[in-house]
């Protein structure tokens, strides 16, 4: 399965027919879980990606909430990339949005957020939200 959101996704213009404005380029931003079928596809599946990647970019090794990730820094995008179990996280960012220098901490910490939203809420703390 895949979830992709996208942010900053360029519209067309509505024509003067009203028709809706439909997708007309790539998000600035878009973020996706991946799942698997099981851990080792998972990891397979972010190595392979990396070594295609990274061919044409630089590649930094992170650490997101303890588990290994990469992030690679490109001409044209940005992006992190790393297994949690039989599912990936992928984000990538365009450069006009986050500069190589700066893709390293904070797609690092986008990932963290994301890895957040499967947290065990504890029973007392969802009993009294």
């Amino acid at each position: 399965g895949r979830v992709t959101c996208g942010y900053g996704t360029p519209m067309s213009s509505p024509a003067a027919s009203g028709a809706t404005p439909t997708p007309t380029g790539k998000p600035l931003v878009e973020a996706s879980y991946i799942t698997y079928v099981d851990a080792k596809t998972a990891a397979g599946r972010v190595a392979l990606t990396v070594q295609n990647d990274g061919a044409t970019s630089t590649i930094h090794k992170v650490t997101v909430a303890g588990k290994p990730a990469s992030v690679l820094t490109g001409k044209d995008w940005n992006e992190l990339l790393m297994a949690d179990g039989a599912r990936t996280l992928v984000i990538v960012v365009q450069p006009a949005v986050l500069t190589a220098d700066k893709a390293p901490a904070a797609l690092t910490a986008m990932a963290e957020k994301m890895l957040a939203f499967d947290a065990v809420v504890p029973s007392s703390a969802a009993a009294s939200g």
